[in-house]
Parts: structure tokens; C-alpha cells; sequence
């Protein structure tokens, strides 16, 4: 069966680079993305909640897709910020991945084909999700996140329960990515994080040196 996928993607620019390597790992599975939930097979959101106006608007939409027949696979950060309020929404959800699982969707999606449900997995896998990132269509600019987390432990802020720690993606890992970007005939590379002056400090390095 041929995986047409619908992606809805929520939050900041750190978010909106994970999609793109969601587009990535789906495209490399034979996977189309279609512009449409009506002519979707799978159907991915990939959450915010760093504000609650954002995350009820979430939830609203997770209600929503309680009546749609394609399974749902909720991503994003919201799972690790507000897990039981995701599963009261939408309790038959095919699976919930989190940020720092964005890899786990290949050994997830064929088990959701099947029609499996209830599918958590909340933790990283080994290796680099920006391998799989892919640029936005109809766009010059391709997104590079080169770390996610934060040194600190603000009380009005969810950050550090969705990304954790600083984890910064190698050297390597990000020239490749801006290599593959350019190979695609992007115009402009940015870069991304939820505090770029951060970067290194995991892998004693920095910013002035990548």
C-alpha cells in the first residue's frame, strides 16, 4: 500500500525543521505527502505546548481527527509536556512519538500500517535525525537545527520537559545536511535551535566554530 500522508505542523522554527525531517523519513519509506486530510492514509501532527493557548488549540484539533478513519500519529513536543491530555483527546491514536524520536517512525510506521494502535515511544534512538532532513518544497530556504534543549530550568517554560538537555548534532552531522540543502538548489541555509548560543557546550565545542 502506498502511504499517502497528511503532515500538520505546529510551533517554532526548531519544529517546522523536525517536519522536514519527517518528510524525509516518510519520503525514503515510498511515502507521498499530500496537501489534503481527505486523501490521506496516515495522518502525522507535530505538536507544540510551550503556550497553553497553543496546546488547547491542539487538543481541540485532536478531537476533531477522532472522526477521521487514517490513523494519527501525534509527534512534537507536546507528548512529553502533556501525554494524558493528548490520550483523553484522542484516545485511539495509532502512535505518539516525541522530538527526540523522530527516527523510531521507520520501525513504527509499517506496525500503524498493519493496524496496530497505542504505539509510545517517547525516546531517542541512535544516530542523527538530521540525516533524513529534507528542505521544504516551494521554498529557497532549508532550516538546519544543530541542537534542541536548554541549560535552564525556567518555571514558566515547558522547553525542558519536551527537549531536555542540550544536545548538539555533530560538526559532521550538520555540514552534511547543509551539503544535501545546497545539492537541492537551496538559495539560503539557516540555522536553528531553541538557544543557538548554547550549541557545543555537550560536545566541547561552539557556535564561533561550527
Amino acid at each position: 500500500m502506498t502511504i499517502k500522508f497528511y503532515l500538520e505542523t505546529y510551533g517554532c522554527s526548531l519544529n517546522s525543521a523536525d517536519s522536514d525531517i519527517i518528510v524525509g523519513i516518510m519520503t525514503n519509506m515510498d511515502g507521498n505527502r499530500v496537501e489534503s486530510i481527505d486523501t490521506a492514509n496516515l495522518i502525522i501532527l507535530n505538536t507544540c505546548g510551550v503556550k497553553e493557548p497553543t496546546e488547547d488549540r491542539i487538543i481541540s484539533r485532536l478531537k476533531k481527527l477522532s472522526s477521521e478513519k487514517a490513523p494519527v500519529i501525534i509527534a512534537g513536543c507536546l507528548p512529553k509536556i502533556s501525554l494524558s491530555r493528548i490520550e483523553r483527546a484522542l484516545p485511539h491514536y495509532a502512535a505518539i512519538i516525541g522530538p527526540q524520536s523522530i527516527e523510531s517512525l521507520s520501525d513504527i510506521i509499517p506496525r500503524v500500517i498493519k493496524g496496530e494502535t497505542g504505539i509510545i515511544h517517547l525516546y531517542s534512538k541512535d544516530g542523527s535525525k538530521l540525516r533524513w532532513l529534507e528542505g521544504p518544497h516551494n521554498s529557497v530556504i532549508c532550516t538546519i537545527p544543530i541542537c534542541e534543549g536548554c541549560l535552564g530550568s525556567c518555571a514558566y517554560c515547558a522547553v525542558k520537559f519536551a527537549r531536555g538537555p542540550v544536545k548538539s548534532h555533530s560538526k559532521r552531522a550538520i555540514f552534511d545536511a547543509v551539503e544535501r540543502c545546497v545539492r537541492s538548489g537551496y538559495k539560503e541555509i539557516r540555522i536553528t535551535s531553541q538557544d543557538l548560543g548554547t550549541y557545543g557546550v555537550d560536545i566541547d565545542s561552539n557556535l564561533v566554530e561550527l
